[in-house]
């Protein structure tokens, strides 16, 4: 089967899917005044108790010291703005925390963590995204393929046939999951039928 605009066509993206929600905070990230504009919003929604609760969390983020350290604390972390502070220490803390994101990523079935590892991942160096491209049979989880998809996509490093393949493979294989929707959402980057930057 030929990816063309026709079988895009047929085959709509699910405005309201995860995938197109992983996408849009993905891409946030790079938009820094409307992330900061965003969280604030969303922060002054929360009362506040858990407003000093995320102050203290970020307190905690910006001690980390290692990349063991920084998965745990994405494990654990259910705060969506707290992934972008999470991602960014991973990126600040260099090759040694974000090996340690990467071996995680494999085995890791933790939906909280394989999100906060797609921020990091699509921020990182090429090259630990091509060592999960090459090795992505190994991804355990469903979820964390399927958002691995996306960040390839997103950094140009997907091409048309492994994203049919997988688009393919989690439709027969997931039928009742929104998986597909990640490597479909690909295609659509990679064919210029969405924008790359919000």
């Amino acid at each position: 089967m030929k990816v063309d605009k026709n079988f895009l066509k047929n085959n709509p993206i699910d405005k309201i899917s995860s995938a197109y929600f992983s996408y849009l905070m993905i891409n946030m990230k790079g938009s820094g005044n409307t992330l900061k504009k965003l969280t604030g919003i969303a922060e002054e929604l929360f009362d506040d108790s858990r407003r000093e609760e995320i102050m203290r969390e970020r307190e905690r983020i910006s001690s980390i010291s290692s990349g063991e350290e920084l998965v745990d604390f994405m494990r654990r972390n259910k705060e969506i703005p707290l992934r972008y502070d999470a991602a960014e220490r991973g990126i600040e803390l260099g090759d040694e925390a974000v090996c340690a994101v990467v071996k995680a990523y494999y085995r890791q079935r933790n939906d909280f963590f394989i999100e906060t590892a797609a921020i990091l991942l699509y921020k990182a160096d090429e090259s630990f995204l091509t060592e999960l491209r090459e090795n992505y049979k190994e991804i355990r989880s469903p979820y964390a393929a399927a958002q691995l998809c996306l960040v390839l996509a997103m950094r140009g490093l997907a091409d048309d046939d492994f994203l049919l393949r997988e688009y393919n493979g989690f439709k027969r294989g997931y039928p009742d999951e929104c998986f597909s929707e990640f490597p479909l959402l690909g295609l659509y980057i990679n064919h210029n039928m969405i924008d790359k930057n919000l």
